[in-house]
């Protein structure tokens, strides 16, 4: 009887598996893979001005009927320079071929193509970087001198157009005064004018004889601050340099070393961009002045108190002592100050007492570490080099410093005591040279460049030169070189996409 039932049980199912109709789609869609080429890592663009376009290549087996494109910009917290890890992603485009007039604010933006198989939902991306500016975002800055004496800025664009008078363009007048300095500061607070705002923006400090010190935001020349605004309580000093520290941006005068926050440590709009006071009572400086990658923090003089002083990675300045060696005192006059590699700072004291001249070596033997005067060399037959109205470090590759006499071009060999002629058959004839420095470069997300940098004035224009070296020398034709109007005193490099990540951990140097 059981195994009557269990018969009838099992021709049921049966009777029921054969009443059943298969109505499935069993049209299988192969998967193909989807290659997407033609676009590159990154882009440098100029808002309103530039159209990005872009037309990628494909490799796959899929039909272009089945495919749809999507192109995606992601924002974020824009302070000008970077763009946070909250983001918002807009939709731009839906065409295989892009075409995308650039309004974006200054800012780094990315951009994403997503290709998808509208059969089986299959897709791939490509991912670029928008590095979106104006034409003030990027190039060499040149300080110079007005024929009325005045200071007046000029950029060089990475496309060799020469941008002149930039002063006079975006606030009317250059500012008053012979120029003393100019500074890169990345990442410096301050308070957007139109919503009030805290932002962080690259900025270039401007100080002049006159006692000007003036802070521009690089992306519109914005005027952040003069230096009434800048500081809470406004000192009464000499100002003489704007630079970007290891986490600060930091201001250097008679009064001492102001620093500020940059967004290495504190996040966008944390402060409203003014000084305080000195972070200690350590006050004095000069324009004698050279950075240390290592000490993550200049060395310089203090005129007032005629010492040498050096600010920490906190930004905080101490006087350099020493129990080997004499230091220079009241009685000596600093002539140079110049760094070679990461850990050595040389200076040039003359004793006004004796007559003497010394060069010493400030050592910082390691990350961070304190700075101490490992020598000290007399010279008793100095040479001219001494006394010559301009001199400069080579910075990286040789242990030399170039200087101008009688209007030529020379190199002092620091090992070995003696003097070189520099023979640049390039530059202008009867011309006076009024810059010389090494200007180097080393950000992965930027142009690498170390050059010899040499300008000359005639007839009320200036020709900027800069060479690439061997040994230190400069050699061959100029790399570039660019006339304009008045004479230069410095030269510096500003890279939107430089920050405090990239300067430590991807480089480390740069010229100030």
């Amino acid at each position: 009887m059981k195994n009557a039932h269990l018969i009838i049980i099992c021709s049921f199912f049966f009777l029921l598996a054969s009443c059943y109709e298969d109505k499935g789609n069993y049209t299988y869609v192969p998967v193909s893979g989807i290659e997407i080429s033609g676009i590159d890592e990154s882009y440098i663009l100029v808002t309103g001005v530039d159209t990005l376009r872009l037309s990628p290549t494909l490799v796959t087996d899929y039909p272009e009927a089945d495919l749809d494109y999507r192109w995606v910009i992601a924002r974020g917290t824009n302070s000008g320079n970077t763009v946070s890890d909250k983001f918002t992603y807009d939709t731009i485009h839906h065409q295989r071929h892009l075409v995308f007039p650039v309004i974006e604010s200054p800012g780094v933006y990315y951009l994403y193509c997503r290709v998808i198989n509208r059969v089986n939902g299959y897709s791939a991306f490509a991912k670029a970087v928008l590095e979106v500016g104006t034409l003030y975002n990027r190039g060499h800055y040149i300080l110079k001198e007005t024929d009325g004496g005045d200071t007046e800025l000029d950029l060089l664009l990475e496309d060799g157009q020469l941008l002149t008078d930039i002063l006079q363009t975006t606030q009317g007048a250059p500012l008053p005064g012979a120029p003393r300095s100019l500074g890169m500061l990345y990442s410096k607070s301050l308070v957007e004018p139109d919503t009030m705002v805290k932002v962080k923006n690259h900025c270039l400090g401007v100080i002049t004889y006159s006692g000007q010190a003036v802070v521009y935001r690089a992306f519109d020349m914005y005027r952040a601050f003069d230096h009434h605004s800048l500081f809470f309580e406004e000192p009464v000093d000499v100002p003489y340099r704007f630079y970007t520290s290891a986490y600060f941006c930091e201001y250097l005068s008679s009064a001492g070393l102001y620093a500020e926050h940059n967004a290495g440590i504190l996040t966008a709009g944390s402060t409203i961009g003014k000084y305080s006071f000195p972070e200690t009572d350590l006050a004095g400086g000069s324009d004698y002045w050279a950075f240390s990658v290592n000490l993550w923090g200049a060395v310089y003089w203090d005129e007032t108190h005629h010492r040498i002083a050096y600010s920490n990675p906190n930004g905080m300045a101490y006087e350099l002592t020493s129990n080997d060696f004499p230091v220079p005192g009241p009685d000596h006059d600093c002539l140079f100050i110049g760094k070679y590699g990461p850990d050595v700072i040389r200076a040039l004291f003359r004793d006004n007492v004796t007559g003497e001249y010394s060069l010493y070596t400030v050592t910082i033997a390691y990350m961070r570490g304190t700075p101490a005067i490992t020598g000290v060399q007399p010279l008793p037959s100095p040479g001219p080099w001494v006394e010559a109205p301009l001199k400069a470090a080579n910075e990286v590759t040789a242990n030399i410093i170039y200087f101008v006499h009688d209007n030529k071009l020379h190199y002092h060999d620091v090992a070995n005591n003696v003097d070189h002629p520099i023979d640049l058959p390039a530059l202008p004839v009867g011309a006076t040279i009024t810059h010389v420095a090494n200007r180097h470069f080393n950000f992965t997300d930027a142009p690498a460049f170390d050059y010899f940098s040499i300008a000359t004035y005639a007839n009320g224009h200036y020709t900027l030169q800069e060479y690439n070296m061997i040994g230190g020398i400069p050699t061959g034709d100029p790399v570039f070189t660019a006339t304009g109007s008045g004479r230069v005193k410095q030269v510096k490099y500003l890279a939107p996409n430089a920050s405090y990540s990239n300067f430590f951990f991807r480089g480390r140097d740069y010229s100030r």
